[in-house]
């Protein structure tokens, strides 16, 4: 935020006025990064609000669950955000890196494929649809791994890696019989 604003305190508009009495705005390169910047901040800030919603919502529930006289419970969903506020944030903000690093190829393979429409090449066609579909199905697998993960994060205290390996053991080990 600091760099954009000391950049756009720097610079001078590049302002010219073209022999036809209009004037023309030329946009600095660096300006392009800084809409890549937001672009990134902006799936991984939704990320982290969506996981922060998963942790609060799955402390509040291990809470209550895990408490033998359910008359002693208050404010759960109050003191599971200050649980995750205090201790989790590292937590909640790796899952999010993780969704947002798999949800930026797949959202720039989808707009090449809306480039891609008018074109004649199909093969390129094809594999841009084929990546998409791969690159969804992997977030979505990471997404529900995550949301599992934030569970453990929050009944047991663990970090978010441990926790995620937890829960891919479980599934893995659970389904092995299934799958041969």
């Amino acid at each position: 935020m600091f760099l954009i604003l000391f950049f756009l305190c720097l610079v001078k508009e590049k302002v010219k006025a073209n022999g036809n009495g209009f004037v023309v705005f030329e946009e600095y390169e660096t300006v392009s990064y800084f809409w890549w910047y937001h672009l990134i901040g902006l799936i991984w800030s939704s990320e982290f609000i969506i996981a922060c919603q998963q942790l609060a919502i799955s402390g509040a529930v291990a809470k209550w669950y895990f408490t033998r006289n359910k008359e002693s419970v208050s404010c759960v969903i109050g003191n599971s955000v200050g649980r995750m506020i205090v201790y989790h944030l590292g937590s909640v903000a790796t899952g999010a890196v993780i969704i947002t690093i798999v949800k930026l190829p797949r959202w720039i393979l989808m707009y090449l494929s809306k480039k891609l429409k008018v074109s004649d090449r199909q093969c390129a066609k094809y594999w841009t649809k084929c990546c998409i579909c791969c690159l969804w199905c992997l977030e979505k697998c990471l997404k529900y791994l995550s949301a599992n993960a934030y569970t453990i994060v929050a009944i047991s205290g663990q970090n978010f890696c441990t926790s995620a390996r937890k829960v891919s053991y479980v599934y893995y080990y659970r389904n092995e019989m299934k799958l041969g």
